[in-house]
């Protein structure tokens, strides 16, 4: 939302220039306005898989989750710091 009211304000700044091209303002409304719809475009995707995750009871995520500290003890001799934190955020 903030990133939406800053290039807003930098449209209307530059008045009826802000949507002109040059101004660099207009390109910056765009840039925001898309990354809101990719936003909303991952959270759907995020709840659609966390609800697949979770229809078993969740079995599935269960397994993921011993899959990722499986990984990360593998990888605690030769990258210790990151494994403790893969490890610490599985818990």
């Amino acid at each position: 939302a903030t990133g939406m009211r800053v290039s807003e304000t930098g449209v209307q700044v530059y008045g009826g220039m802000g949507f002109i091209e040059e101004s660099g303002a207009a390109q910056y409304y765009r840039d925001v306005r898309v990354t809101a719809m990719y936003e909303g475009t991952n959270g759907i995707q995020s709840m659609d898989l966390v609800a697949r995750k979770m229809m078993d009871g969740g079995e599935m995520a269960a397994a993921l989750i011993d899959e990722i500290e499986e990984q990360a003890e593998r990888a605690r001799a030769t990258h210790p710091n990151m494994a403790e934190a893969v490890w610490q955020a599985c818990e």
